[in-house]
């Protein structure tokens, strides 16, 4: 249920590149489901997280999912810095994930 709210994580974020100021109704409506089936899984993942865990897993996965969609339907770039920085959120997730089961 994480990973499903992070994949509508990355909806909700990718449609906001739509909304042209709240003119076209499509991407409104992805916007407002997505909010919506955010909430509903995450709450779902709670249940068997610790909140601090599993937000901050959330968060995480859901930031490289919305740079990767960036990169691969945007043509945005990164430099070194970015990079790192993705490589450092992408420890932090794993290193999260390793400690709530222990």
């Amino acid at each position: 249920m994480l990973i499903a709210a992070a994949i509508f994580e990355v909806i909700w974020a990718t449609s906001l590149k739509y909304l042209d100021g709240f003119n076209k109704i499509l991407p409104l409506v992805i916007n407002i489901v997505s909010m919506f089936l955010i909430v509903i899984t995450l709450q779902i993942a709670l249940r068997g997280l610790p909140l601090g865990v599993g937000y901050a897993a959330w968060e995480g996965l859901a930031a490289i999912g919305v740079v990767l969609v960036a990169l691969i339907c945007f043509g945005e770039q990164l430099n070194t810095w970015s990079i790192g920085c993705l490589i450092l959120i992408i420890s932090g997730v794993v290193g999260i994930a390793i400690n709530a089961t222990h």
